[in-house]
């Protein structure tokens, strides 16, 4: 995930970035639709089987590395060292860790949390429908993150923070009463709300970093992401235990709802859109112009 990501930056800057980091996300929801899917059906025949689909990872290891190059070695020759330097965008990095921890501590609610709502509505078929209902929500998500970049063009980064937050906190709300087929409807919004996070969070801090320190401030993000994944279940575990299940629901809705209240009020200041990255020429094209003089 660090690579990839730290590659985004280095491949693409501006529109480009947010084009290509939206069909990224839609891929790897595509992927998360077949899977779970797959995983679903496989569970009826054994626990096990689920875990086969990780073999599916050793087509992709020689495909990368027929298919990628390294920035410089594509640019030709080897790239002028770059000073290492304090990266004047901590308050955004630091902003950035804090939503991706947040966000998958929330959005890992589904995966962990829906089977247990599947078994008090669909009994026998928990197993296949908990499946189907997750790949509704990465769907749909596939859907908003095709469409991230004439998003971006029309609301800011902030915005489309306060929208993904903002839906899901409605999503979750909605699952605190949903039953039966309405489920799926749930994870429609759900789905179309949380869609653009990813691409919007892998697309700022790319733009907001430079080339010597991108790998770095990427791997930093990375490891915020997958623990907020960790950390759901157990900070989520003392609220299903005193409110219940649909009670948790309720209440992370509600969290979220006022988190999306206050990044709308921040987004809304005259200021917001000046300290969402370096300005349309972002750090990537900065250091690339810099290396052309050098």
């Amino acid at each position: 995930m660090t690579v990839a990501t730290t590659l985004v930056g280095d491949f693409f800057t501006g529109a480009d970035r947010d084009r290509f980091v939206g069909l990224q996300s839609a891929a790897m929801a595509a992927g998360g639709i077949v899977f779970l899917l797959g995983g679903g059906l496989l569970a009826e025949l054994s626990w096990r089987g689920p875990f086969l689909i990780y073999g599916l990872a050793f087509l992709v290891a020689p495909l990368a590395m027929v298919a990628l190059s390294t920035p410089t070695a594509r640019n030709g020759g080897d790239a002028p060292a770059v000073k290492e330097e304090t990266n004047p965008q901590t308050g955004v990095i630091a902003f950035l860790y804090a939503a991706a921890f947040l966000n998958q501590v929330a959005f890992y609610m589904l995966p962990t949390q829906l089977p247990f709502l599947a078994v008090e509505s669909f009994d026998a078929r928990a197993a296949t429908m908990t499946g189907a209902l997750i790949a509704t929500q990465t769907l749909f998500a596939a859907i908003a993150a095709l469409n991230f970049r004439p998003l971006h063009a029309t609301f800011s980064r902030l915005t489309l923070f306060a929208i993904g937050f903002g839906g899901t906190g409605l999503a979750y709300l909605l699952l605190s009463v949903a039953d039966g087929p309405a489920l799926f409807a749930v994870m429609v919004l759900a789905g179309l709300s949380g869609g653009t996070m990813m691409p919007n969070l892998q697309s700022w801090i790319v733009g907001t970093t430079r080339s010597a320190t991108r790998g770095r401030v990427v791997g930093g993000l990375s490891s915020l992401t997958f623990f907020g994944q960790f950390m759901s279940p157990i900070l989520l575990a003392p609220i299903v235990a005193g409110v219940g299940l649909r009670g948790s629901f309720l209440a992370v809705g509600v969290f979220l709802m006022l988190l999306a209240i206050a990044l709308a009020l921040v987004a809304l200041r005259p200021s917001a859109r000046d300290t969402e990255a370096p300005g349309e020429e972002d750090q990537t094209e900065t250091d690339r112009k810099s290396e052309g003089r050098s």
